[in-house]
């Protein structure tokens, strides 16, 4: 009887180690100061098992006591999580981040003859070899009411931020105005040309690209770092497209266009801070 007993104590003792050794799901939340954050790469060292948070900050993975789970962001510190027992449970487990601080390089800025009035200084910003693109978004600019909200209704990105809806068919008001680069000739032959769908695709892109923005570099550098006001963001992004930001992002240049940000930032506070 006693050899029994040893017999299933000893089975039990090597069941329960073998299973301890075996990676389970662990559930996670990732956030900061501010709020949860999206993106998040999450890797597990021991099995190279990699994942990432969703819009809502949290993640599923795979691990046992003991591995170390290495979680990166671009706007954020990177940083090591041990697992242990506590961390496998009906909670899920929570692990804060903190923000990056970037330093730039020092920079003199130069004369220049703007006075602070934005629908006067566009004007005097320098053109370069997109002429034509750059001209049509500071039309836009000008023809913008300010004494109106830009933002009008919430999205999950932001509680306080959408862009204004589009109802009409963008390559229709093209078509119909001829905004770039004498688009109306050469779009006249419809849907089944090489040009309709590249400037589809381009449009397309600037709808998205400020959402993309705020979903990749955190609510955190524009509304705690740059301090940029919620309701102002699709109008700061408008701003600075000036600067060509959308051009590096398409080449991955993302901290030229952080430094941008933060540089045009200074100038864009104080013209919002005078109207």
């Amino acid at each position: 009887m006693i050899k029994k007993l040893l017999i299933i104590f000893t089975s039990l003792l090597i069941f329960n180690n073998i299973y301890s050794q075996e990676r389970k799901p662990l559930y996670g939340i990732i956030s900061d100061s501010l709020d949860v954050i999206n993106n998040v790469h999450i890797i597990n060292i021991q099995s190279n098992i990699a994942t990432a948070t969703i819009i809502d900050g949290t993640f599923k993975t795979f691990a046992k006591v003991g591995d170390t789970l290495k979680i990166t962001s671009i706007q954020h510190q990177t940083k090591k999580y041990i697992v242990k027992k506590t961390s496998f449970g009906f909670n899920q487990l929570k692990i804060y981040l903190q923000p990056k601080i970037y330093e730039l390089d020092e920079f003199e800025i130069k004369k220049h003859n703007l006075n602070s009035v934005l629908t006067s200084d566009v004007d005097k910003t320098p053109i370069n070899k997109n002429h034509e693109r750059v001209k049509n978004m500071v039309n836009e600019i000008k023809r913008m009411d300010f004494s109106r909200p830009i933002i009008e209704k919430l999205d999950f990105i932001e509680s306080n931020v959408k862009p204004t809806k589009v109802t009409v068919d963008p390559i229709q008001k093209v078509l119909e105005n001829g905004l770039f680069f004498g688009t109306k000739q050469s779009l006249s032959n419809g849907k089944n040309s090489k040009e309709y769908w590249d400037l589809r695709k381009e449009l397309k892109f600037k709808k998205n690209f400020p959402k993309k923005l705020l979903t990749e570099l955190g609510n955190s550098f524009f509304y705690k770092d740059l301090k940029i006001p919620k309701e102002k963001y699709y109008h700061f992004i408008e701003y600075c497209n000036l600067k060509e930001i959308e051009e590096l992002y398409k080449k991955n240049e993302l901290l030229k266009v952080i430094k941008i940000l933060q540089e045009e930032s200074i100038s864009y506070l104080k013209i919002i801070k005078k109207d």
